[in-house]
């Protein structure tokens, strides 16, 4: 009898360790609808350029030979362009539409072959005409944590440019509370200046632009980067 418990015992932390194992890893098979992931080990972070495409939502479909079918929603990262993670290992292709779910079909673009890897890849249309095709560039990147602390502001949003691009739209992103500081993450492509603002989401009307001059970061190489402004000041 105590062999009977101990052997259920051993197989039920199998089965837990084995759960466990697969939720970690974020693969959902078959699912309609798979959450944008912030894990970035063998995850390849991928994003649509939605500049000539001009698209309201963007989500992924991604399938591999044995069928399975995931539906991943790209968020809006930067300026004119939707992100998300991708355990890109687990599929074999990928398409980009402008709808959730697997039978709807607004607008897509061709079938193309998954891309894998820890590593950054942007896809780009080239043709925007009926079905939307285009190629994949892949590039370093630069994730830009920026921490905002202003004793005036509730609910700040951060308004950025990067490079000569456009600044974001409306209020900008609105930042989260993480403890002392409201944090946001802003994805940069390249090497580029990083221009920012501050507003407190009260329909654009209180604004922290540094005395009218913004505040500039030159974002010079890859990697994780914290940008600290507290009060006025780059810390």
């Amino acid at each position: 009898m105590k062999k009977s418990i101990k052997g259920l015992l051993m197989a039920a932390i199998v089965i837990v360790a084995g759960f466990a194992a697969w939720f970690v890893m974020g693969t959902k098979k078959a699912s309609s609808v798979a959450e944008a992931s912030n894990y970035y080990g063998a995850f390849t972070f991928i994003r649509f350029d939605n500049t000539n495409t001009k698209w309201d939502e963007c989500y992924a479909y991604c399938w591999n030979e044995k069928g399975d079918v995931d539906v991943y929603e790209l968020n809006k990262y930067e300026v004119n362009t939707y992100a998300c993670n991708i355990n890109g290992d687990a599929y074999d292709k990928i398409l980009f539409k402008n709808t959730a779910g697997k039978d709807n079909w607004d607008k897509q673009t061709a079938d193309y072959d998954m891309v894998s890897g820890p590593t950054n890849y942007t896809f780009i249309p080239t043709k925007t005409d009926g079905k939307v095709e285009g190629k994949f560039v892949e590039h370093n990147y630069s994730v830009v944590t920026v921490k905002y602390a202003n004793d005036d502001f509730t609910t700040p949003y951060v308004y950025f440019q990067i490079g000569d691009g456009q600044w974001t739209d409306n209020h900008g992103f609105k930042m989260e509370n993480k403890g002392d500081y409201k944090e946001a993450q802003i994805y940069v492509s390249e090497a580029a200046e990083l221009k920012m603002c501050f507003n407190n989401g009260d329909d654009c009307k209180t604004w922290d632009n540094n005395n009218c001059n913004n505040y500039c970061v030159d974002i010079t190489k890859s990697g994780s980067k914290t940008i600290t402004i507290e009060n006025g000041e780059i810390k």
